[in-house]
């Protein structure tokens, strides 16, 4: 069992207190939707927490971390200062007899800090550095003050993608690597890769070895280890100022605060009701097949899910009891509700998508007729099923290949609107989108013919 301190500092204009825009951060996303609020949990917070465990429990508990929604050791330009109250909870887990553990990305702020403790106190600090090329810019160019800290920084972390790419990995973290080895200290620092809380698919654990091995064998500075997110999902318990978006609790364990997106997309993958298909299923097929593949953006922020007609009670209900999935919108065709939008309180910037239909046929019909050929496939009942045209070559290329298609169950001017709009998310993502050969283009020409004679215009 851990025990963390989650710190938030605003900016005075109310923005979010972080010098950096990670793009897996999901306290960014809710501070975008106006839901975070300022976090200073107290030294009383910590003692009920302890007092709440059991002694063997409590025993093992040797260091308390500080780290932050933002950052906790966030200042806003030009002062820079250590915020008091990370300050005041510093200096009083040292007097409670513990270890305190910083991470951080503030290397600036790092060294003031340690101008700051006595050299009783430092005795009890590590700090963990959030790398990235900003980071390592600071510690370039100040040779100095990377020295000083050193001593304290017991690892540097990095966090991957929803998919963990080896190639990416080794190429990002050589250049770290040689950067250190340049700062010229010779410390074999610990790098920790942290899963992505968003992953949609688990790595195994004897590829992750082996890219781990692969590493080690040949960087300097650093000695990689893996931290899957099920350590920070269930085996953390997080102090926090209370804030609605987290139902007002002081005391969260991972759960508490995110979702666990593997989970969910297990259920939808595997109940017999349902198929997962778009941005989440490309995700998950990609993290449980390629390992060793350059690096992707496979983000995805919903669930696409077709479910029939007589299960959406039931899967509703699921998502209710087991996930705190509330329906948030229904839309209705003919009468007969054809859409629902959840989301949680936790992290409603994440929704799920249910798409009804009377029988799966109609289902895996649509993802047939999917303009892009990668998007022709989906998961149910345990298995990906893929359909004609869809490419697993072009989806690990990021190559958009545009294809015939016909439009039998979806209105051809909402299908064509939607479809641009997907292309659009797509570029944006970095696909090459390819279009319709000739002879394509003939195909689609009399596919079109056919749609407008049948629908009479």
């Amino acid at each position: 069992m851990n025990i963390s301190f989650i710190t938030h500092y605003p900016r005075s204009d109310g923005k979010f207190g972080c010098s950096r825009r990670c793009h897996y951060c999901n306290w960014q996303r809710l501070e975008n939707k106006k839901l975070i609020l300022e976090s200073k949990p107290s030294m009383d917070l910590l003692t009920k927490t302890l007092d709440g465990l059991s002694p063997d429990v409590r025993e093992h508990i040797k260091t308390i971390t500080i780290s932050g929604g933002g950052d906790p050791l966030f200042s806003e330009e030009p002062f820079l200062e250590v915020p008091k109250h990370t300050m005041y909870l510093i200096k009083g887990i040292i007097a409670k007899g513990f270890k305190v553990r910083i991470i951080t990305r503030e290397i600036d702020q790092v060294y003031l800090l340690t101008e700051l403790l006595t050299e009783k106190e430092l005795k009890h600090l590590s700090v963990s550095i959030s790398i990235d090329q900003k980071s390592m810019k600071e510690a370039l160019g100040n040779v100095a003050v990377f020295k000083r800290i050193a001593h304290y920084v017991d690892e540097f972390t990095l966090v991957p993608g929803a998919v963990f790419s080896a190639d990416w990995a080794i190429k990002y973290v050589l250049q770290f690597d040689r950067q250190l080895e340049r700062l010229g200290y010779h410390k074999a620092f610990m790098l920790t890769i942290r899963e992505n809380l968003r992953s949609a698919f688990s790595f195994p654990k004897e590829e992750i070895h082996d890219v781990m091995a692969f590493m080690n064998k040949h960087l300097g500075a650093f000695i990689t280890r893996w931290l899957p997110k099920s350590v920070c999902l269930e085996k953390n318990l997080y102090l926090i100022s209370p804030m609605p978006v987290f139902n007002d609790k002081e005391v969260l364990d991972g759960l508490d605060m995110t979702i666990d997106f593997e989970r969910l997309a297990d259920f939808f993958c595997t109940d017999k009701a349902c198929i997962l298909y778009g941005g989440a299923a490309r995700s998950r097929l990609v993290a449980s097949k390629h390992l060793w593949r350059d690096d992707r953006n496979w983000e995805f922020n919903d669930y696409d899910v077709f479910v029939l007609s007589e299960d959406v009670k039931r899967i509703t209900r699921y998502l209710r009891d087991q996930f705190d999935f509330q329906i948030e919108a229904s839309y209705k065709k003919d009468n007969k509700d054809r859409r629902f939008v959840l989301r949680r309180k936790v992290d409603p910037t994440f929704k799920i998508v249910l798409y009804v239909v009377e029988t799966l046929d109609i289902a895996w019909t649509i993802i047939s007729e999917a303009a892009v050929g990668f998007n022709r496939f989906g998961y149910h009942k345990g298995a990906v099923v893929e359909l004609e045209g869809f490419s697993l070559d072009d989806l690990l290329e990021n190559k958009a290949r545009i294809l015939p298609h016909k439009w039998k169950y979806l209105n051809p001017t909402h299908r064509k609107s939607a479809e641009g709009n997907q292309l659009k998310k797509l570029i944006m993502k970095g696909c090459e989108v390819i279009p319709l050969t000739s002879a394509g283009r003939i195909r689609q020409s009399l596919y079109n013919l056919i749609q407008r004679i049948t629908h009479g215009n």
